[in-house]
């Protein structure tokens, strides 16, 4: 399915009735959600709540114990996370996922060739020869320069600063071009240069009708960016609703907020 005709689909992810266990710890109970094509959707919740473990779920890393999570209409519950992937889902996670061996420019590039081994992608050595004219190369450039990293194209990630690095992983996930990016702390280490432009790449990105799920800590970052809102409590759903109802949301200020939101916060 191409994006565009993805984009005509009412739904982008769904989520229903998601239950998972570990022993006799019920991380998710019952878990509904859904997500519209192209818009910013803000998953919150208390630490334990199950946000990371629904991710989980959603790109195929865990199986579901009951439940079903569906792609633009097409079905992939209990599918493998590579499986999942192809049909068009991005995801980036809390413990960066980088080739160490590889520039940052080449780690975008495995991104873009995601079924690419590292040796086979040093063999060739031909795709690096000649920079300025590899189209593959240049599209890693544009990702690289949208997000202010271009500069470090040719530097390895372990001389990067851990925000720079963090970067570079939600690059990755942005670069495979998906339907749908499910962002795992996104801002997390960053400072406060990087998190500004780390907010007006996700703002204009959400202008391009790309879908984001987002979890983030930074409250004030996600609902600024958020069309809808989703919050866990202990594995299950306790609301869902815009930015400004879920705040007001007496569940959600007794489990997560603390106290009542206002337009000062």
């Amino acid at each position: 399915m191409s994006v565009a005709a993805a984009q005509q689909v009412d739904t982008a992810l769904t989520v229903r009735g998601i239950t998972k266990s570990f022993g006799g710890n019920h991380v998710l109970r019952g878990v509904d959600m859904s997500v519209a094509p192209g818009s910013l959707h803000f998953l919150i919740g208390p630490n334990g709540a199950g946000k990371t473990t629904l991710f989980n779920v959603i790109s195929g890393f865990i199986p579901a114990d009951d439940g079903e999570v569906s792609l633009f209409g097409r079905d992939v519950t209990g599918d493998h996370a590579r499986t999942i992937a192809r049909q068009g889902l991005a995801r980036t996670f809390q413990n960066l996922q980088l080739f160490d061996s590889l520039t940052v420019a080449e780690n975008v590039l495995m991104a873009l060739h995601a079924d690419m081994k590292v040796g086979l992608l040093r063999s060739m050595s031909g795709l690096f020869v000649d920079r300025e004219e590899n189209l593959e190369y240049a599209k890693a450039f544009e990702w690289l320069d949208r997000f202010g990293l271009a500069k470090y194209a040719a530097s390895m990630p372990a001389d990067l600063a851990y925000g720079d690095r963090r970067l570079v992983e939600i690059i990755r996930a942005f670069a495979t071009q998906p339907k749908v990016v499910l962002l795992d702390e996104p801002a997390a280490g960053l400072g406060v240069s990087a998190r500004a432009n780390l907010f007006s790449v996700l703002k204009d990105l959400r202008a391009e009708n790309m879908t984001v799920v987002l979890i983030e800590h930074d409250m004030k970052f996600g609902m600024a960016l958020a069309d809808e809102v989703t919050v866990l409590d202990i594995g299950a759903r306790i609301a869902h609703g815009s930015p400004a109802a879920v705040q007001q949301d007496d569940a959600v200020i007794s489990a997560y907020l603390g106290k009542r939101a206002t337009n000062d916060d």
